[in-house]
Order: C-alpha cells, then structure tokens, then sequence
C-alpha cells in the first residue's frame, strides 16, 4: 500500500515512480541523500568523502547498476513484505523524494513508512531494507548494524522529524534481521553541522582535503588537465612531500621484493602441486591460460588497418627526480 505523506518536516520533491534513472540522479546532486550522511562523515567503508564532493559536481566516473545493487533493489519488497509478516506494524510504501524544509540541503528517499496501530500516538516511522552478502553477517544481529546503515536511517529521521525506526536486513539471501532504532537528537546536531559544512563546499566548488585516492587524482585531472610547460619553485612543505614520496617509493619497492622472494620459496616447497595448505593458509600455482594480441605481428601483416584505429592519448606524467641520497630523517 502506498502511503499518503504527512511529513510537516519535509517537502516532497518527485514522485519516484515517475523518475527515470538519469532524472533520479540528477535530483541526487541538488542534496545529501541518506546513503550520503556517512561518507560525509568519512564512516562510509566504499566512498570517501572526495568521491562524494565529484559526484555532486557531476565530475565522478558514471556507474554501471552493480549486481549487488541490482539484488538490492528487488529483494527490497521482499525484506520489507518479511518485516510486515513479523511485526504488528503497518508498512507502507513512500514513493517520494523528500526535502527537509529546515535543512534543504539534506533529501530522503525512504523504503518504506511505518504506522504503529496500537501505539498512534508514536505518529510514523521508518522502515530501511537492506540484503547484503553473506559475508556481511557478522555485522548484523538483532541488537546491531553497520554504522553507515544506521547513519543512514538517522539521516531519515532528521529529513521526516519522525521519533522511531526499524533497520531490517536480509542477509545473503538466508538470515533475516530487524533492530528498532530510536531518534538520537544529539547525533543529528551533529550530523546537520557535518552535512551544512559539506554541502557548503560543493557549493563554493571547495574540495575536501586532497589524499591518495583515485577520486583525488580525478580531481587534479579536472583541474589541471594541461602542462603549461612552465617551471615553478616550491616551499619546504613541497620538499617534505617529496622526501615522503622518495620514503614510500623505497618501502614499495622493498615490500614487492619481499613478497615475490617469499612467493617463489613457496613455489619451490609445492613443487607440481596446484595446491598447498600451510596452517590456517591455503596456496595455490595453478595453470591458467590467457589469450594475447600480437600487436607487433599485425603492425608488420597489416599496417594500414592498424593505423585505421590507432588512437592517441594525452595525459600528464608525473615524475620525481633527486639527488641520489635523499635526507630520510
């Protein structure tokens, strides 16, 4: 049953149903969505907080619906439909993105509402449905959830003004979970200041702070996407950072020799065997097979079809060249 909203917290923004993706996703970058609030926070263990800032500019890499998030999607009715068999509460779906008129930089697209019969004056909740893998079991009980979900679902609470949730879970296809979760008001002070300071970066176009992630160098690519060919001396902050990428780049060198010293005498122990188990450690050198492309066979048979699809790629290239002792200190 599709719920009439009576949220005084917030204003609906779509009709969801109606939505196609490409419109859905564009209505995702006017806010912060529930699935939002932790990498904002940096608790998010799959995006960070850059990644975040790319995609509400539209300057993130597209992607493609994963299977995980494709079963995600169509086991939602079934968790949510389990739920209702279990519970005494009325579950109702919300098809509807919404806006909190206080905070419009904070949306919600929730799964399901929630109505108490016997308790009407709790007003409504809200139910979130999940079905992670199984190997996510250990996170979940009856008592507990992954900080991201229940960050999320906070989030919810904060857009609708509603007091209670529920945070159900179907795990691997095989165990089923629901946890109550209460309203934290002094969580969602804190979570409004998080969401208010992030979103005044996107839109001041102010990155988060740069770090070694691939959403950072995409950044960069952005940004400064040509050398100009021109020579700049930088200050003592740029000789630590050099220095530290000197350190570094010797340590990767020193782990990759000591993993490929420890790979071979392992290999000489197993000797013809495709398999080995050592403790708690199961090895294996199997045979494989892998279809090459002789590039420099068909430049030398056909080169005017080579040429036909030979495409040329411009990018920059970043090098660090030191004296040979580098101050480690």
């Amino acid at each position: 049953m599709v719920a009439t909203v009576d949220c005084p917290a917030a204003d609906v923004v779509a009709d969801t149903r109606t939505l196609s993706r490409d419109a859905w996703l564009h209505l995702r970058r006017e806010g912060l969505g529930g699935s939002d609030a932790a990498t904002v926070l940096g608790l998010n263990p799959y995006a960070g907080p850059m990644d975040l800032y790319l995609d509400k500019l539209g300057l993130a890499d597209e992607r493609d619906e994963t299977e995980a998030m494709f079963w995600g999607n169509r086991l939602e009715p079934v968790v949510a439909d389990r739920f209702a068999e279990l519970t005494p509460f009325g579950v109702h779906q919300l098809p509807q993105m919404l806006r909190s008129r206080e905070h419009p930089f904070m949306l919600a697209n929730v799964d399901r509402l929630l109505t108490d019969p016997a308790h009407p004056e709790r007003g409504p909740g809200i139910l979130e449905c999940k079905a992670p893998g199984l190997r996510q079991s250990p996170y979940w009980s009856d008592e507990a959830a992954p900080d991201h979900y229940l960050i999320q679902v906070q989030h919810y609470l904060a857009v609708t003004g509603y007091q209670w949730a529920y945070l159900a879970a179907l795990i691997g296809g095989q165990r089923f979970f629901f946890t109550p979760i209460a309203r934290d008001e002094a969580f969602i002070t804190q979570l409004v200041i998080a969401e208010r300071a992030f979103w005044a970066r996107v839109t001041r176009r102010q990155p988060p702070p740069l770090d070694g992630s691939a959403a950072s160098a995409r950044l960069l690519k952005h940004l400064h996407p040509h050398a100009d060919e021109t020579t700049v001396t930088l200050g003592t902050d740029a000789i630590a950072l050099a220095e530290a990428w000197h350190r570094a780049h010797a340590e990767e060198n020193a782990a990759e020799a000591a993993k490929d010293a420890a790979a071979t005498q392992l290999q000489a122990l197993m000797g013809d065997a495709a398999k080995a188990h050592a403790g708690p450690h199961t090895i294996t050198w199997a045979n494989r097979t892998r279809t090459g492309f002789d590039v420099k066979a068909l430049e030398r048979d056909h080169p005017d079809l080579v040429a036909r699809y030979r495409t040329t790629t411009a990018f920059r290239s970043f090098r660090i060249r030191s004296p040979k002792e580098v101050p480690h200190g």
